[in-house]
């Protein structure tokens, strides 16, 4: 569903409105029924619902994070990086090309979902309105759970290599990345 297709949602929910207020005016009528309700409720809230559901996908795209010029060389990493692990990923499809950067930066479940967003909102409003700072960081050590999306449990706590460091791994204080390097290249 594409913009214009929203707008047109939008324009079509507004002339709706339009019309039934003038039809309850002029015939004078106290309890309008369905189509009041049709018309005030259930035409733009099913206009918002897709609203939403266009956003979401929109910004879960490679290309919506690339289009801010502090995420671009991540992107072009993610494509043409040769040693990150990123690039590893993306370039052996293990990862949607689509969605990397959302697959790849968003916990599991709903609440990771939410977080996400949330996020995003943050950053587009420090992008838009705040003070970029000079070097983008995460913030907090890289979520194992995210990694644990695709390389299953049993096989990482089964692996001889990991279970020297399996307690500060489990406590947060070691990232997967800690060990397998950093996600892009320039970054720690």
């Amino acid at each position: 569903m594409g913009f214009w297709a929203l707008l047109s949602g939008a324009v079509i929910a507004v002339a709706l409105l339009l019309i039934l207020k003038t039809s309850i005016l002029s015939s004078g009528a106290r309890k309008p029924g369905r189509l009041a309700f049709i018309a005030m409720f259930a035409v733009p809230g099913l206009w918002f619902l897709g609203m939403l559901v266009h956003t979401d996908g929109a910004m879960r795209s490679v290309s919506f994070c690339a289009r801010c010029h502090e995420m671009r060389s991540y992107a072009e990493d993610l494509r043409e990086g040769e040693t990150s692990l990123a690039a590893a990923h993306f370039r052996e499809d293990h990862v949607d090309r689509d969605h990397a950067c959302y697959d790849c930066h968003t916990q599991p479940g709903f609440s990771g979902f939410v977080e996400a967003k949330l996020t995003g909102l943050h950053d587009l409003k420090v992008h838009y309105l705040g003070d970029m700072p000079e070097e983008l960081s995460l913030g907090r050590a890289y979520p194992m759970s995210i990694c644990l999306k695709c390389h299953t449990a049993e096989s990482f706590e089964d692996d001889a290599v990991h279970r020297p460091v399996m307690d500060d791994v489990m406590s947060g204080t070691v990232s997967c990345l800690d060990c397998h390097g950093a996600a892009h290249d320039g970054t720690d």
